[in-house]
């Protein structure tokens, strides 16, 4: 997604001045992986299955099934392989080790921008493996967060015959919060299709007319009843903060029986760096209760 909003004010003013650093500590990699999600284990869901998506869609490869693993008896990690381009060794040593380094930055092809996602494991876990399957060889990592500095280290690398694709795995003690969260975020992602021990409920809407879904409402088993939500790329977001600005007569009579959901383009709204809510600068606002409107 591209951060235009995001962008810098450049000055010709030739005064003394200093520039800005972020100083590698213990502290701010906290801040940057566990201290940033509000729920740990959401945000690992969503932004390893955005990645994966984002590959698949990158190798024109959307049929394919993303393969997910929920924590069980016999296997208690979480576990996710993506079929799209596989990484190289040099560009995983690079992606791992750099926070806001991100290729979907300039695009609004894909959903991911801040070059946070793949650090999120650390989140939930002191460490977790990263198996790259790219051109025929099969590249082995494992990322250990030591005396809280993050590492990432090469363990092996062998020939292989599988497709291209990357597959990252994280221990858990059989959690099955892992399943919970997937089942709740995909339920409104039929795009994401996966392949899984554990049955996920992706919903079917009952009415679509252009942008605007509405779905069956009083499904309390998924977490929400009768609500309002924006789709931006693979993020869904609640705007119940949003509608007491807008004219809302006409939506709290069809949210009396349905959900809605109101599909906007990749890049329209701007986001919290932590993808988990829509950014409340004045401007921003304006727009969400304008596609509202």
């Amino acid at each position: 997604m591209k951060l235009d909003s995001y962008g810098i004010t450049e000055t010709n003013c030739k005064l003394e001045n200093q520039t800005f650093k972020i100083q590698a500590s213990p502290i701010a990699f906290e801040i940057l992986s566990s201290k940033l999600y509000a729920n740990p284990v959401l945000a690992v869901v969503r932004e390893l299955l955005t990645n994966a998506y984002d590959s698949h869609k990158l190798a024109n490869n959307l049929e394919t099934p993303i393969s997910v693993h929920f924590p069980d008896y016999t296997d208690t990690s979480f576990r996710i392989r993506d079929y799209g381009t596989g990484l190289s060794k040099e560009d995983v040593l690079e992606m791992y080790t750099t926070f806001f380094s991100s290729t979907k930055s300039d695009t609004n092809d894909f959903t991911g921008c801040f070059g946070l996602g793949s650090k999120t494991p650390f989140s939930y876990s002191s460490m977790f493996t990263v198996n790259s399957y790219f051109n025929g060889i099969k590249y082995c990592f494992a990322a250990v967060k030591q005396s809280g500095y993050p590492h990432i280290y090469s363990v092996s690398e062998e020939p292989t015959d599988e497709p291209n694709g990357l597959e990252v795995s994280i221990p858990t003690e059989c959690d099955n919060s892992f399943f919970q969260n997937a089942d709740s975020y995909l339920r409104f992602m039929p795009e994401i299709v996966i392949t899984s021990n554990k049955a996920i409920n992706q919903l079917k809407p009952l009415h679509v007319m252009g942008n605007i879904l509405l779905y069956k409402g009083k499904q309390e088993s998924y977490g929400y009843i009768n609500k309002l939500y924006i789709k931006q790329g693979q993020n869904i977001y609640t705007v119940e903060a949003f509608t007491m600005f807008s004219s809302t007569k006409f939506i709290s009579k069809l949210l009396k029986k349905q959900t809605i959901v109101i599909e906007v383009p990749i890049g329209t709204l701007d986001i919290t760096p932590s993808r988990e809510s829509l950014s409340q600068e004045e401007n921003n606002r304006l727009k969400v209760i304008d596609i509202i409107d």
